[in-house]
């Protein structure tokens, strides 16, 4: 029986095999081409390619260049480095070519277009680019860039930004300016509801979406945003227990904002439709909110631990109140915790609805789960 010894050396001995068993070539030198302004030592200090050394020309030698591309790579100024083996009249020797494309140095990053809106290129803008001033300019970098400095304006309410750049040589690199079309900002003037319920005032809807919805009065229009916008008021009215709301459409209506010191601002409205500016967007939206329901009756299933009478004192939510969602999640947690608290850490409950659609009252049927009783073990 051979031993485990043996079997693993010559196991490490196959890839050695492999690689004298290969073609070996020596290379006579190495060559770098194009760089303009980095010294080609830079490049052979990263790189692991030597004259005078052998390889492997299948497998050895091409990856011990992809190593050094990627090195080179690494480096910054260059890109679509590229590497290339030359033969001559021996065909055991060979001679190594790595071409670079040196990148073109930022000596000065300039901004147009975004002075008269009171931006900061250091605060709004350098921080969502990557290219910088004294690094180097790489044209997919810098295609992301003006791509994220369109979005940010866009999601400033500047709809249909658009940035381009354009490259001047200067002593010590190029001069890179960044050039940004920057149209009137639109925002949200006013939001409207039609068939908004009595009992639902204006003014607490508006304070339950001003934490969740993006087009608010005064906010950047988003119109991509609506959709989650529509969403949000309709869950707001459920909330509330008007359980079948639905919502029938919305109107968009553009205006123009009349500044501080038009002289139609005396005496007339903040805004008219008149097409000045097109920048504000007033929102209609056109609710259904049908029947506001009631709690009805509440019964409990699978409880062994608390009774009824226990688990509807910790409910505490007595029939014939509206059924919002939220009071009665919190109702029936008070309830499971009721269990809970005993041991039953682990207690699950699901609710089943009957909604009675004449009288606008919702049934409700709590199933308990309690699972095992833990107890308090060691206590460190």
């Amino acid at each position: 029986m051979r031993s485990p010894f043996l079997l693993a050396l010559a196991a490490l001995s196959v890839p050695a095999a492999i690689v004298a068993a290969e073609r070996q070539v020596t290379v006579d030198e190495v060559r770098i081409e194009g760089p303009r302004t980095v010294h080609p030592d830079r490049i052979r200090f990263v790189t692991t390619v030597r004259p005078g050394r052998s390889y492997g020309i299948e497998r050895e030698l091409p990856l011990v260049l992809a190593d050094d591309v990627r090195a080179v790579e690494r480096m910054g100024p260059f890109t679509d480095t590229r590497t290339e083996l030359v033969f001559g009249a021996d065909p055991a020797r060979v001679s190594v070519v790595i071409r670079v494309t040196e990148l073109p140095y930022v000596a000065d990053l300039a901004f147009e277009g975004i002075d008269d809106g009171g931006w900061s290129v250091e605060s709004d803008l350098q921080k969502r680019m990557e290219t910088r001033l004294g690094g180097y300019a790489n044209p997919l970098i810098l295609e992301n860039d003006l791509r994220a400095v369109e979005r940010f304006f866009r999601d400033k309410g500047h709809r249909g930004t658009t940035a381009s750049y354009r490259r001047e040589d200067v002593p010590g690199g190029i001069k890179l300016t960044v050039a940004v079309d920057l149209p009137p900002a639109v925002q949200v003037g006013r939001v409207f509801y039609r068939g908004l319920p009595r009992e639902m005032r204006r003014r607490r809807l508006d304070e339950i979406l001003d934490r969740s919805q993006v087009n608010r009065p005064g906010r950047p229009w988003q119109p991509e945003m609506l959709a989650l916008d529509q969403g949000d008021v309709v869950r707001a009215l459920q909330d509330e227990a008007w359980l079948d709301c639905r919502l029938a459409g919305v109107e968009i209506e553009r205006a123009d904002f009349v500044r501080p010191l038009d002289e139609r601002r005396r005496n007339g409205p903040e805004f008219v439709p008149d097409g000045a500016y097109d920048d504000r967007v007033h929102l209609l939206y056109d609710l259904e909110a049908g029947l506001r329901y009631k709690l009805g009756s509440v019964s409990f299933v699978g409880n062994t631990v608390v009774g009824a009478d226990d688990l509807r004192a910790a409910f505490a939510l007595e029939q014939g109140a509206w059924f919002r969602r939220g009071d009665v999640g919190k109702a029936i947690e008070r309830a499971r915790r009721a269990i809970s608290n005993r041991g039953y850490a682990r207690c699950r409950v699901a609710q089943e609805r009957r909604v009675d659609l004449e009288a606008g009252v919702v049934h409700l049927t709590l199933r308990f789960d309690e699972g095992r009783q833990y107890r308090v073990g060691r206590i460190d």
